[in-house]
């Protein structure tokens, strides 16, 4: 008797799995779609409760990194702009600078995403061309800056995304320029195209 009770759950037992095994077989698909929709549902939940990150790279201003950064992760690090001025291709933001008379500028796009910035900086004896040079090479780009006049040089280094506006006296610099990494033919297309590119100029970099 005990024996055929044994034998009885046995049999229970795998009758339960084989159920199991022919249920996933045929709704293979349908328990597929619905494991990717919790997927996807929890990974919208967290992407919402978690901060979004910024790639900090050579080219970031006070953790704001152009190609990445978005309006709300400006405004939440700088606070607001002093000025919002719309463009046909986004929108032109001033930012306070050293200078009282001269602020920095952000720049996005339509969707809110930071392009370029443009930092204004007081003189300092230790902040110098040099220092670029000796860590990134020389720059891809000597170029004037008319906005600035002739006592400066646009030094524009394509990889890391930067233009350093120094001195041509003493290399002190006076502005930096932060933009996603490009071309020469797309720098000199877009940011730098009221730049002066008169005179030789080193071989494209890439």
């Amino acid at each position: 008797m005990e024996q055929t009770n044994q034998t009885e759950k046995i049999q229970l037992k795998t009758e339960k799995k084989s159920s199991w095994s022919d249920f996933f077989t045929s709704h293979w698909f349908v328990i597929l779609l619905v494991l990717s929709f919790i997927l996807a549902v929890v990974s919208i939940i967290i992407r919402s409760i978690l901060p979004e990150t910024t790639q900090v790279g050579e080219n970031t201003w006070n953790n704001i990194t152009p190609g990445f950064t978005n309006y709300n992760q400006l405004v939440e690090k700088m606070g607001p702009p002093l000025e919002s001025v719309e463009t046909k291709d986004g929108f032109d933001l001033k930012y306070q600078s050293d200078f009282l008379a001269i602020p920095n500028r952000v720049v996005t796009d339509k969707d809110g995403k930071v392009q370029f910035i443009k930092e204004f900086l007081k003189y300092d004896e230790n902040h110098l061309l040099k220092q670029y040079a000796d860590k990134y090479g020389n720059p891809d780009l000597v170029l004037s800056d008319p906005e600035s006049g002739p006592a400066v040089e646009a030094n524009v280094f394509l990889k890391q995304g930067l233009v350093i506006i120094a001195h041509v006296n003493d290399g002190s610099v006076e502005q930096k320029w932060y933009f996603s990494p490009t071309t020469r033919q797309n720098f000199l297309s877009s940011w730098g195209k009221k730049l002066s590119n008169d005179g030789p100029q080193p071989e494209e970099p890439f």
